[in-house]
């Protein structure tokens, strides 16, 4: 028993990922009905000079919880039509499962891409993933509200068990989004 539990411990320092929980506190639904009328909030939204959003679901397909929740994301999404277009703007939906950061940045290079949905994924640096966003000019958002304070720009956490949306404002500068002074007196921000 004391064996177990000396593994368990060294685990712990060996491979961090392991311990880190990746708890999503608000169900996916209603996170994409959040973040839907966050999209609207983007004073820059407007300026994107074409008629198709372009939306990446971030995932790792060998990553239960990771595949589970693209499926329902692509689930709400199918059964939804509200969700396939923003003002005159077409919403197209493409899927990345990644095991390293170079993968995204690899397809971000390769693909335009304005906004990723990100899962919850293992053994992945999400500061790294943020610098990528930055460095594509890509809205970031993930499921899971410690992203947010890894450097991704936007999520949905809970207070009170309600939902509360999370803003990394330096992030999502860096990523070219604007949002209104309404949504941020909503949120609660990040530094």
């Amino acid at each position: 028993m004391k064996s177990i539990l000396l593994i368990i411990i060294a685990l712990n320092f060996v491979v961090p990922e392991i311990s880190v929980s990746q708890e999503i506190s608000v169900p996916v639904i209603y996170q994409l009905q959040i973040f839907n009328k966050i999209l609207y909030s983007n004073r820059n939204f407007n300026s994107i000079d074409k008629n198709n959003i372009e939306i990446c679901i971030i995932y790792q397909k060998k990553f239960r919880l990771s595949s589970e929740l693209k499926s329902q994301v692509l689930s709400f999404i199918e059964e939804n039509s509200s969700f396939k277009e923003l003002g005159n703007k077409k919403i197209n939906f493409n899927v990345l499962s990644i095991e390293t950061e170079k993968t995204l940045d690899n397809f971000l290079e390769s693909n335009k891409v304005d906004i990723i949905m990100v899962t919850p994924l293992r053994a992945v640096d999400i500061e790294q993933l943020a610098k990528i966003t930055r460095k594509h000019k890509v809205l970031s958002f993930s499921f899971i509200p410690e992203y947010i304070e890894s450097g991704l720009s936007v999520g949905i956490g809970s207070k009170a068990e309600r939902p509360q949306i999370l803003i990394n404002l330096k992030a999502s500068k860096e990523e070219g989004v604007d949002f209104s002074s309404q949504l941020l007196k909503l949120s609660r921000i990040i530094e």
